[in-house]
């Protein structure tokens, strides 16, 4: 099977997440764009997102109720896969974290519905959350695998929706097996033991 066709049978599965929080956090400064990144051109496009607040309006800046403070608005976005056809996403714990409101949408060739998502759970020293969105339908599911039989050299793919960014897909190969890594978090130093190491490009946000 090409990595095409992997894609092709893949994409369907694979969906944007939106955090929506409180206007009143956004103007505080912690209104970080897709995935933690910097706010970028094009994030207003994405599904379900109300106008982004700015903080570079000068003396032009409108003044703000509490009402207003309260408007939910995207502080962050990130990617997704259905686990089931039951309504269940893996995603990462980063990309959840102090939402108030998950927006989870497809690529708008396979659906163009917005649903709501609730967090069923979340381990942020893993940086891994399932989410358990609300429809009534049967969701296309990827299939979980395991890595107890990986070998070195195997082909790695990659898909996701980095910056909003649709179905965005890499390739590359298992480079290391059994890697530690400690990374600086928005939940403090996270220690990764037992990692598969790969040469995939992983674009912010897959």
């Amino acid at each position: 099977m090409s990595v095409a066709d992997v894609a092709e049978k893949i994409n369907p599965a694979v969906v944007t997440i939106l955090n929506m929080q409180p206007l009143s956090q956004a103007n505080s400064g912690s209104f970080t764009g897709v995935d933690g990144l910097p706010e970028i051109p094009g994030i207003g496009d994405l599904p379900g997102m109300p106008e982004a607040p700015s903080d570079n309006q000068g003396d032009n800046a409108p003044q703000t109720s509490q009402a207003d403070d309260d408007q939910l608005v995207p502080i962050g976005s990130g990617s997704g896969f259905f686990a089931d056809d039951l309504g269940h996403v893996i995603t990462n714990a980063h990309v959840v974290n102090g939402a108030q409101k998950l927006s989870v949408s497809f690529d708008k060739q396979y659906d163009t519905t917005v649903y709501q998502a609730e967090i069923v759970w979340s381990v942020p020293e893993d940086d891994l959350a399932l989410l358990k969105i609300r429809g009534e339908r049967d969701f296309p599911a990827i299939p979980l695998g395991t890595s107890s039989d990986l070998m070195l050299g195997e082909t790695v793919i990659a898909i996701g929706n980095p910056m909003g960014e649709t179905h965005t897909v890499s390739q590359g190969i298992v480079s290391g097996l059994h890697r530690n890594a400690n990374i600086q978090t928005q939940f403090g130093l996270l220690k990764f033991d037992d990692l598969i190491q790969t040469d995939a490009s992983i674009n912010p946000g897959n």
